[in-house]
């Protein structure tokens, strides 16, 4: 959850709190949610107990009105204030771990949308959820979509060469398949987004713009989440990795039933 104290002098304190069980949703899986008796029941175990991982990334579709915008929106709002804000770069992530030390903030988290909400809440007085940080990024939205289509088809081309290389280039491609990366605990994500990598460019399947924040996001959150729910296509290739055993458990989108019963089982009795 996240806490948000105002401060004597006007300013805002900010405390993310990471109570487990951590859950992540794809975008998707949150569109398919919202509205749904199960989707309620998915909230009301993170509210019970529990903390929900969200990015403004994958919220991107969503910034124009219509039933879906409004939908997940109120979906997110009735969340209240159990959710956290990832970064969805992994390179950013690895960096900050590099750099952390103990008593450091979690190397995940994106602390300038956390300011972003803290600043919208202290001058709107709504409660804190999502949904703030989803009107603050609507005012931007064309600023935020021309990035993302530019970083889509930067990394689409960087895929694309690696798999062209991967096909004609015999020694590299022994290479990639013999490697062995290795990690140092606590930190996974650059051995998660090492091995997605080596995943996605020994793939026959095509490398889509769109797949670009959908790899992102699952190497984040596998690294940090206690369950994460992907599509069906991310979801086969993340089960499919080299990982630590107390690495997230991973679910498809159709499988909320066993997501509601591994939450409480993480959760513990009640």
């Amino acid at each position: 959850m996240s806490v948000f104290v105002k401060n004597p002098d006007g300013g805002v304190t900010i405390s993310p709190v990471l109570q487990s069980p951590t859950l992540y949703l794809d975008y998707c899986v949150i569109v398919n949610l919202a509205g749904t008796l199960i989707g309620e029941q998915v909230r009301d175990k993170i509210c019970q107990q529990g903390t929900l991982y969200l990015s403004w990334a994958h919220m991107i579709e969503l910034l124009g009105p219509g039933p879906t915008r409004d939908k997940v929106k109120t979906y997110l709002k009735s969340f209240g204030d159990r959710f956290v804000v990832i970064d969805p770069d992994p390179n950013a992530v690895v960096k900050r771990e590099i750099e952390w030390t103990p008593g450091s903030q979690n190397p995940a988290l994106d602390m300038g949308l956390f300011a972003i909400i803290a600043a919208e809440w202290s001058t709107s007085g709504e409660e804190v959820s999502f949904g703030v940080l989803l009107d603050q990024m609507e005012r931007e939205s064309d600023k935020r979509r021309t990035m993302l289509q530019r970083y889509q088809t930067g990394i689409k081309a960087i895929f694309d060469k690696e798999r062209n290389r991967y096909l004609t280039d015999k020694v590299a491609k022994k290479l990639l398949d013999e490697i062995e990366y290795s990690y140092v605990p606590p930190f996974i994500t650059d051995k998660v987004r090492r091995e997605l990598t080596r995943e996605c460019i020994r793939t026959h399947e095509q490398f889509n713009p769109s797949d670009a924040l959908d790899f992102n996001h699952a190497v984040v959150s596998i690294s940090y989440c206690d369950v994460v729910v992907l599509d069906k296509k991310w979801a086969r290739r993340s089960r499919s990795l080299k990982l630590p055993m107390d690495t997230a458990t991973i679910f498809d989108g159709t499988e909320i039933d066993k997501v509601l019963a591994e939450l409480q089982r993480r959760a513990g009795p009640t």
